[in-house]
């Protein structure tokens, strides 16, 4: 009878310790939101999203050993999934300081750029920041 209870015990723990180096085998996932804003995302064939975003998502998941998991969603949505965890990740978000208050970002970009205004030539309209814009419709 004992000699069965330390096989049956020996088996538990086989089973066990086969199970955790199972889980530790697996790739680590994780989630990224993001929306289309070409070149960066760009809607491809099928629900497929491309692009350079994409792109180094995928280097440097391969580099880290991660799998990220990308979902295209509509940009509100993303940074409230951000702000409320529900995502790890966001690609080609601008660096605010009311965003540095939930998200973490790279100390290196790998691109900057700044908001332009375009008017049409001699149309009398001049748009220098966000608050000009109320005047005008845009379309």
């Amino acid at each position: 009878m004992i000699h069965f209870i330390r096989i049956f015990f020996y088996c538990i723990f086989l089973l066990c310790a086969t199970t955790a180096f199972a889980d530790q085998e697996k790739t680590p996932q994780a989630s990224v939101a993001t929306d289309y804003w070409p070149p960066f995302r760009i809607k491809q064939q099928g629900n497929e999203i491309g692009g350079i975003d994409i792109d180094m998502m995928a280097l440097i998941g391969k580099r880290m050993g991660v799998d990220f998991n990308i979902t295209r969603i509509p940009w509100p949505r993303c940074l409230l999934y951000m702000k409320n965890g529900k995502k790890d990740f966001m690609t080609g978000i601008a660096r605010t300081s009311e965003r540095e208050k939930y998200i973490v970002y790279s100390n290196t970009p790998y691109y900057s750029c700044r908001p332009a205004f375009y008017s049409l030539q001699n149309s009398g309209v001049t748009i220098n920041e966000y608050e000009d814009l109320k005047k005008v419709k845009v379309g």
